[in-house]
Formats: C-alpha cells, sequence, structure tokens
C-alpha cells in the first residue's frame, strides 16, 4: 500500500507519493494547505499519515507602499498650501482695491471742488493723481482708467481756456514761460493734439515777440549804462531764436552782435577759477559764496562777468579786457596761543582786477584781507595746556573764521566802479551826460 495522509480539514485520503516531511500540500477536495508531518519513507504501513494544519502567515508590506503614502501626504499638504496662499492673496488684493478704489472717490470729489473754485492747475493734479492710483489696481480696470483719463482731458482744456486770457496779457519774455508751463499737460495725450498745435503757435510767436523786445530793451539798456543788463538780455535773446525762421533769426543776431561787440571789448570781466591753500577748511567752504558776492558787486560797480556758456565765447575769449580773481590762502601762524602748544590760524584773500594790453597784465585794483584768532577766544581752563589740542585748533580757527565773515563784505564794497577806471569810451555812453 504506498504512502498516504489525511487531510486535516475534510478527512480525504490523500496520496504522499514520496513527498518529504514539511513541505506543503493543497487538498484537491477543499482547497485547504496542509503539511507532511512525518516523511513518507517511515510510516508504517496501513497508518496515514499525520498532518496538521497550517495557517497561512500575512504577508509583511514593502516599503514601496510606506513611500508611496508619504507621496501621498506630501501632494496633499502642498495642495493645502496653495489653495491657502491663493485665497489669502485674492483676499489682500480684494483689501488693496477697495482701499485705493475710497482714495481714487476722494481724489475725483477734491478735483471737482478745485474746478468749482476754477483752480484747474489743482483739479488737474488730483485727476493725475487717481489715474496713477487707478493703475495700481490688479486685475487692470480699464473701464476706470479711461473714464479718468476722460476727466483729466476735460480738465485739461478748461485749464487752458482759463489761462489764455491773462497768458495775452502778459509781457512777452513772461508768455514764453506760461505757454511752455501748459505744454507738458498737453504733450502724449491724443485727445489734445489740437490743443498742443495751438498752444506750439502760441509759444512760437511769444518767442517772435520775446525776441524783439529784448533786443530793443538791451539797446535801451546799453544807452542808459545798464551794460551788464543788457548783455543779459543779448544772451536771452539769441536763446530764444531757436524756433524762428531763418530772416527773423538773423535779424535779431545782427542786432545783438551790434550790442555785444560794444559791450564785451569795453566793460568784459573774466572772472577766474579761485584759487586756495587749506589747514581746516575746505575750496567748498569759501568759493560759492565768496564767488557770489563778488561776481554781484562786479555787476553792481559796472563790470560785465562772462557766463559759463555764450553766443559769444570767441569774442569773450579773445577781446575781454578784465580779468577778476581771488585768492584764499589759510594757514597757521607763528608761535602759540597764550599759555598753550596751540597754533592759531590766519587767513588771508587776496582780490583782484587786472586788465589784460597786449598779452600782458595790468593790476588796476587789489585788495588784501587778513583775519586771524582772537586772542582771548578760548578758555583754556578745560583743556590741557602741554600738548598741541586739536579741539582748541579747531575752537581758534573757528575764531578767524568769525571775523573773516565778518570783515570780507567791508573789502568787497571798495572794488572800484568800472567808470572810474576808463571813461569816455566812445562805445559806451555816460548816462549822466546830458
Amino acid at each position: 500500500m504506498g504512502d498516504t495522509l489525511t487531510c486535516a480539514e475534510c478527512g480525504k485520503v490523500l496520496k504522499a507519493n514520496g513527498r518529504p516531511a514539511g513541505q506543503r500540500y493543497v487538498c484537491r477536495q477543499c482547497k485547504e494547505s496542509a503539511e507532511i508531518a512525518v516523511p513518507a519513507r517511515i510510516q508504517r504501513p496501513g497508518k496515514p499519515i499525520a498532518t496538521t494544519k497550517v495557517k497561512e502567515r500575512p504577508q509583511k508590506s514593502t516599503g514601496l507602499n510606506v513611500w508611496a503614502w508619504w507621496g501621498v501626504g506630501i501632494i496633499s499638504l502642498l495642495l493645502l498650501v496653495s489653495v491657502t496662499l491663493v485665497v489669502l492673496s485674492w483676499v489682500f488684493r480684494s483689501a488693496a482695491r477697495n482701499e485705493r478704489s475710497l482714495v481714487i472717490l476722494k481724489l475725483e470729489d477734491d478735483a471737482d471742488a478745485a474746478a468749482k473754485r476754477k483752480d484747474y492747475a489743482k483739479a488737474v493734479d488730483q485727476i493725475m493723481a487717481a489715474l496713477a492710483e487707478a493703475s495700481k489696481i490688479e486685475p487692470r480696470d480699464e473701464a476706470l482708467i479711461a473714464r479718468l483719463q476722460l476727466k483729466s482731458s476735460r480738465l485739461i482744456v478748461d485749464d487752458v481756456k482759463h489761462q489764455l486770457p491773462e497768458i495775452e496779457g502778459l509781457a512777452p519774455y513772461k508768455k514764453v514761460y506760461a505757454y511752455r508751463a501748459l505744454l507738458p499737460r498737453l504733450r502724449g495725450n491724443p485727445k489734445l493734439a489740437l490743443w498742443w498745435e495751438f498752444v506750439t503757435k502760441k509759444l512760437d510767436l511769444a518767442y517772435e515777440q520775446s525776441a524783439e523786445a529784448e533786443v530793443k530793451r538791451a539797446g535801451v539798456c546799453f544807452k542808459e549804462g545798464r551794460t551788464a543788463e543788457a548783455m543779459d538780455l543779448c544772451e536771452q535773446a539769441v536763446r530764444n531764436t531757436n524756433t524762428l525762421s531763418t530772416e527773423l533769426r538773423r535779424k535779431i543776431h545782427a542786432e545783438a552782435d551790434v550790442l555785444a561787440s560794444q559791450i564785451i571789448p569795453t566793460c568784459g570781466t573774466k572772472l577766474e577759477k579761485f584759487r586756495g591753500e587749506y589747514t581746516l577748511g575746505s575750496e567748498p567752504s569759501y568759493n560759492p559764496p565768496l564767488q557770489k558776492d563778488f561776481s554781484e558787486v562786479l555787476r553792481e560797480r559796472g563790470y560785465v562777468l562772462r557766463p559759463e556758456s555764450s553766443f559769444w565765447d570767441s569774442l569773450w575769449e579773445q577781446q575781454a579786457p578784465y580779468l577778476a580773481s581771488v585768492e584764499v590762502i589759510e594757514q597757521y601762524l607763528p608761535g602759540y596761543y597764550p599759555t598753550s602748544k596751540c597754533r592759531m590760524t590766519g587767513i588771508q584773500v587776496i582780490m583782484k582786477i587786472e586788465q589784460e594790453q597786449k598779452g600782458e597784465k595790468k593790476k588796476v585794483w587789489e585788495r588784501v584781507f587778513m583775519a586771524r584768532s582772537a586772542s582771548h577766544a578760548v578758555d583754556l581752563k578745560n583743556y590741557r595746556k602741554e600738548f598741541q589740542n586739536p579741539v582748541v585748533e579747531k575752537l581758534l580757527y573757528e575764531s578767524a573764521r568769525k571775523l573773516y565773515d565778518q570783515g570780507i563784505m567791508a573789502k568787497l564794497s571798495e572794488v572800484p566802479d568800472f567808470r572810474s577806471i576808463i571813461s569816455g569810451s566812445p562805445s559806451l555812453p555816460n548816462p549822466t551826460a546830458r
């Protein structure tokens, strides 16, 4: 009799067929799994091989499943964060939009109130500010922007209409500035193209009238002996001829040339660059105020100063007869401040007017001004005396600067009048002659 075994579940006798003990076997009747308990080769004849039911062990989950769940969790978290950010962004944009809308309404109300007072310039400024706020709204509100642009165009036209009668009553040179002030509001607006063209023509006419009037006034000033003012008007008249017709521009230039050719060779003065040597001071602390004061005094005395840029640069370079110069020298004085080893400061200012004749310089006027530290400028009780104290020296320097500020204008007032240097010139009329 062959080796057999009995299914522990249904009791069916099965053939072992020489399978070794421990091998699993599936019953064909109940489909349950059984294990051979005793090897078939040592089974006693006539006795079935005992089998035991073995429970299925659950398979352990692999690492791939764990990572998959982690991925799902991270993706869900990212989606949640993204949705939250979108919602918050929408909330903030809505709040900003509402806030800007309130600001725009306030600016429009102010513009309407200004327009009722006929203060159109302020009304335009308020609407332009409202436009700037509207352009910041997201998403862009094209309807709001178009409405504000239309309103600004209407206010600009009202402003131009309001100013035109007043501008027409101004002097020619003032008309130029007034019309030029209107152009920036009209520039770049297609709806105001006709007004741009109208104001531009008015400006060209004002330039023409201004240039003619300035040359005429320059001639009057020249006859009255106000040569500096006459030269300024000539320069301004030439600058205003850029937009004029060729024929009129030549006429203005010719008239201005006649005056310039008489003024510059007679009383033209070149102000040289200031020179200086400094201890505790510096060039910026002296030059701007001193140059301004010196220039004003020279103009008052009848000298005509060369501008930074001139239509007659070559004439200035070759025929201007006078040179004005200032030199500032700071230095420590010999000896020390009493009962100390601190140096005192001296400030020397040298002012000159020279005349160039055939390549040589002839001194016309010179003044030397000296300011020094006061003898009792500093109370040394709070300072050590046995060494050079920079704080004390700074105080001594400031004492000298104070005396310089007080005395320099008195020296500048000694600049001689131009007519005391040269008189009787046929090209320079004497306003006192009758």
